[in-house]
């Protein structure tokens, strides 16, 4: 088992995906960790959908490369749950309609785990207190596994 990482504080960010394009396999929003030494860990992520396409899958996926999103969400010291510190990672939500989508990294991680895309409907993936390890210059990102534009809110939270 691989040593932890000591840990600098706990963070949360959130915001609304108001548009994808309607292409199957399109990132809906992603956490990244840009740092080029630091791991962050994701304790736990959120979607919840605010759409009326009620036969979306979508489905979690390792990504290597970040593309490019439409919005970036940078998270600062009030992301911070003590107010103390400024993710040191750099970590950034990305949402949006991507020109570019991010590089998956097979193989599948979760497909689909999350199924219907229902309004109103919240979903979460919870990894433990210990968290999801992501490296450093990796992320997670949630995908539609459907052609249909979905609309929400996505949130992170993590540990650095």
């Amino acid at each position: 088992m691989a040593t932890l990482e000591p840990r600098t504080g706990r963070y949360g960010v959130g915001g609304r995906n108001n548009a994808t394009a309607a292409t199957i396999n399109h990132c809906i929003g992603a956490l990244f960790n840009p740092h080029g030494t630091k791991s962050i860990y994701v304790i736990l992520f959120t979607w919840a959908s605010i759409s009326g396409a009620a036969s979306t899958t979508r489905y979690v996926q390792r990504i290597t490369a970040r593309g490019t999103p439409g919005v970036t969400v940078t998270p600062d010291i009030d992301n911070d749950y003590d107010a103390l510190l400024a993710p040191i990672s750099g970590a950034v939500l990305d949402l949006a309609a991507y020109s570019v989508q991010p590089t998956l990294a097979p193989p599948d991680f979760f497909r689909p785990k999350m199924t219907i895309d229902t309004p109103g409907n919240i979903e979460e993936l919870y990894f433990g207190e210990q968290g999801l390890l992501l490296p450093a210059g990796t992320g997670i990102g949630l995908f539609q596994g459907a052609g249909t534009a979905v609309v929400g809110d996505l949130s992170f939270v993590w540990d650095e």
